[in-house]
């Protein structure tokens, strides 16, 4: 399904009505308790110290009749933008108003902290779009993911830096124009803002299957615009594109330092299946099993 995206600037400051918690690194524990309650496996110790000391995310619980019910983190990619994110509330605790408090706890931390609140969720997500407009979000800016024609490429120079990588992005177009590889850009009012690409063939098997496997290859937004939600919006895009493609399995390659990509990737259901080392350094291979999309 795909993503839409809220920002808001200001907030009420009306006194929350539940008790919500911060977590630090090692109340794993805790967080393990309200993973129990929604049905999710637990969290290994060491990766939320990771998330913690990276700065990937802060974790909070909100806490009724003493359980962890609802969970929600803020998760700062840039200097101008956070988000509230990972918003969860456990099956038997919805529709008691509890995402949108754990919600304005979120966004007044970050507007307290100088920052624009962003927010996102999936188009038939009702309830949580809901949530953000009684919170006062609104939706940000029309955008539209189109497919790169070879002709176009050298406009991917708004997104990154291709004087240096010349050699490199030859070679990607090259492949487009071969249709060896797919690239979709994220444009608002025709500004190129994101790109990512679909590799069909890979020299490592265990990236591509023909007709089953698809590899997922330069996620990457604007700099100036990071912080705004854009990179999980073209993430599920090219998730839903390979799916309708026909393929049951996306792979992707990431750095073992890059743990801000690792922690979105495993946001949209990726999961470490194998770890190697290349001239690059270490990194971590994942897949995402396509048919159990809804």
């Amino acid at each position: 399904m795909a993503e839409i995206i809220y920002h808001l600037k200001s907030y009420d400051d009306v006194p929350f009505q539940s008790k919500i918690v911060w977590l630090s690194e090692n109340d794993v524990g805790r967080m393990n308790e309200h993973l129990a309650l929604c049905g999710q496996k637990p969290m290994r110790k060491r990766r939320l110290r990771e998330i913690y000391r990276k700065n990937i995310a802060r974790y909070c619980l909100l806490y009724f009749d003493g359980l962890p019910v609802a969970r929600g983190s803020v998760e700062p990619y840039s200097d101008n933008a956070w988000e509230a994110a990972d918003i969860r509330v456990a099956k038997g605790y919805r529709c008691r108003g509890f995402a949108k408090e754990i919600l304005r706890f979120l966004s007044k931390y970050i507007i307290d902290h100088g920052r624009l609140a962003t927010c996102g969720t999936e188009e038939h997500n009702i309830a949580m779009q809901k949530a953000m407009q009684a919170v006062g979000y609104a939706k940000a800016a029309p955008y539209r993911i189109i497919r790169l024609h070879p002709r176009d490429f050298k406009r991917c120079g708004n997104i990154w830096d291709m004087r240096k990588h010349r050699r490199r992005w030859r070679k990607w177009r090259r492949e487009v124009r071969l249709g060896h590889r797919a690239t979709f850009i994220y444009t608002e009012q025709g500004e190129y803002l994101g790109e990512g690409s679909l590799v069909f063939e890979n020299d490592d098997p265990d990236y591509t299957l023909p007709g089953q496997r698809i590899y997922l290859s330069r996620m990457v937004v604007k700099r100036q615009a990071q912080g705004r939600g854009i990179g999980g919006i073209l993430l599920g895009y090219l998730c839903e594109e390979a799916k309708r493609m026909g393929y049951q399995e996306m792979s992707l390659g990431v750095n073992v330092v890059n743990a801000r990509a690792r922690h979105l990737y495993e946001k949209h259901g990726f999961t470490e299946f194998w770890r190697d080392e290349d001239q690059y350094g270490k990194f971590i291979k994942m897949l995402k099993n396509l048919e159990q999309m809804s």
